[in-house]
């Protein structure tokens, strides 16, 4: 989801109070004068372009929602509890393992939280909660929409004033996108923990090997020859 792609043609300005030029950032006047009616377009049709991917974001943030809601129904349809590995995650050492062959864990608290919700209540209450956590960004999201257009109506009628507005915090610009981009970073980062342990929980319980391990690229032969007796031929 493309959040927040055009707010670097806003960047803060950084300037002391007093002579018009004093409050002009290191970039210079005549860039500022660019980002407003310069080359790459006028300060509303950039507006109007963040706006709508922010409408989009709001768009997926509810179809996300929708496929949780989709995928507890089904495991409810086919009786399904959860993964009967999930109490064993901590005796693997699975973060120190993926950190090791994988990827960073940027947050070791998100992790440990996410890892004691699925062992404590496996897939299915976890993915419950998940989903909730998409709920929070929806208000966020749509007070920054609201902010924006308040920005895009400023601009429409003078554009110097609509930077200066948001540069010297008349207009709150960046406190509503902050909030959206911690939140949203947030849900990234529980998304990325969980899929990992949740993709872990299934190579495993159905023995295809480890999330951690990561093999030579195998070529189309390789996988015509092998993969036909590897992998289920009903799934």
């Amino acid at each position: 989801m493309r959040l927040g792609d055009r707010s670097s043609h806003y960047q803060p300005v950084a300037g002391e109070r007093g002579t018009r030029e004093g409050n002009i950032s290191a970039i210079g006047k005549t860039d500022i004068a660019r980002h407003i009616d310069g080359v790459t377009g006028d300060a509303v049709s950039h507006l109007e372009r963040a706006i709508d991917y922010l409408y989009a974001t709001l768009d997926g943030v509810h179809t996300t929602i929708h496929s949780y809601d989709d995928l507890l129904t089904l495991t409810d349809e086919l009786g399904y509890k959860g993964n009967p590995l999930a109490p064993q995650i901590r005796e693997w050492n699975l973060r120190e393992l993926l950190e090791q062959h994988l990827f960073l864990i940027h947050s070791r608290e998100m992790w440990d939280d996410i890892a004691s919700r699925i062992e404590q209540h496996n897939l299915v209450e976890y993915f419950k909660w998940e989903r909730d956590q998409f709920f929070r960004v929806i208000k966020p999201l749509q007070d920054l929409i609201q902010v924006m257009n308040t920005c895009k109506e400023v601009a429409a009628v003078d554009p110097d004033l609509f930077v200066k507005s948001v540069e010297f915090n008349q207009i709150p610009l960046r406190q509503y996108f902050f909030r959206v981009f911690n939140l949203w970073s947030s849900l990234v980062l529980m998304v990325e923990v969980s899929t990992s342990i949740s993709t872990e929980l299934f190579y495993r319980v159905e023995g295809n090997g480890s999330l951690t391990e990561v093999p030579p690229i195998p070529t189309r032969d390789d996988i015509l020859r092998e993969a036909p007796a590897r992998v289920p031929a009903v799934w």
